[in-house]
């Protein structure tokens, strides 16, 4: 069958198109129902689990309980996650995020836990949560220019003496 076919096909006949567009909005509403019971589901297995919860058992685990916060709170806000956020939490199955969508998340995550980094082409994408936070956690806060100002004013020149490694 080639294009002029199916062009005929859909529109030639009366009924064909309607009959397409309803199976395809059937199909999308299926989907958007699995997804909103799903959703559902999460929200009451979870109940009582928070960005609170999730801070401190990040914290737990050795992660800054702020860079996870901010985790949490930006997957929440930008992708409309209304259910609560486990660290285990896979970001493409659970939470719906492409490898694009955390590419993009992660410059602005880095700049509110006052961290930056040229993030080029990662080695391999983050599956989970948790594995988000260790990455954001990884990169070191940028230096605040403000106390080494305030420090230089009062130890002057003797601070730069201090922090230079002694030769042996």
């Amino acid at each position: 069958m080639d294009l002029g076919h199916l062009v005929y096909w859909l529109t030639g006949d009366g009924w064909a198109l309607p009959a397409l567009l309803a199976l395809l909005g059937g199909c999308a509403g299926i989907v958007f129902l699995a997804a909103a019971r799903k959703s559902g589901e999460l929200a009451k297995t979870r109940r009582g689990y928070d960005v609170n919860c999730f801070a401190a058992e990040m914290e737990e685990y050795g992660y800054d309980p702020t860079a996870a916060r901010t985790v949490y709170e930006y997957i929440q806000e930008m992708h409309g996650v209304d259910f609560p956020i486990f660290p285990t939490d896979d970001l493409s199955q659970v939470l719906g995020m492409t490898d694009e969508d955390v590419r993009r998340a992660l410059p602005p995550i880095l700049e509110v836990t006052g961290r930056s980094a040229q993030l080029g082409r990662m080695l391999r994408p983050l599956e989970t949560v948790e594995e988000m936070v260790a990455f954001v956690c990884r990169v070191q806060p940028e230096p605040v220019y403000e106390q080494y100002e305030q420090a230089e004013e009062q130890y002057g020149d003797e601070m730069y003496y201090e922090a230079w490694p002694k030769s042996a």
